[in-house]
């Protein structure tokens, strides 16, 4: 179970979350309510699909989900065995529904 009030992000992570303009509230939300799926070296990545990206917009006020919208969509979180993020990237491709 990942704590979100106790993340610990990597300078890598912190780099890559400014460069890509991801908030950290975004990144919290996306491993709440994210898919999981274990990626190589027992590592753990987090997206949102949209779906879960629908659910969220019932589930946020309309002002903070505007704010969100576009990073929930389009970013990916890999955390390792220890919860600690390692980056924050943005997806290509086409979504999961």
């Amino acid at each position: 179970m990942i704590h979100l009030q106790t993340l610990k992000f990597s300078q890598h992570a912190r780099v890559r979350m400014q460069q890509r303009g991801v908030p950290r509230r975004a990144v919290e939300l996306i491993i709440e309510h994210g898919r999981c799926n274990h990626v190589r070296d027992g590592a753990l990545s987090y997206s949102c699909t949209r779906r879960q990206l629908r659910h969220l917009q019932n589930e946020l006020p309309a002002s903070e989900f505007r704010g969100l919208e576009k990073p929930l969509l389009n970013t990916y979180v890999i955390l390792n065995q220890d919860g600690k993020i390692l980056t924050v990237a943005k997806r290509l491709g086409r979504l999961n529904s």
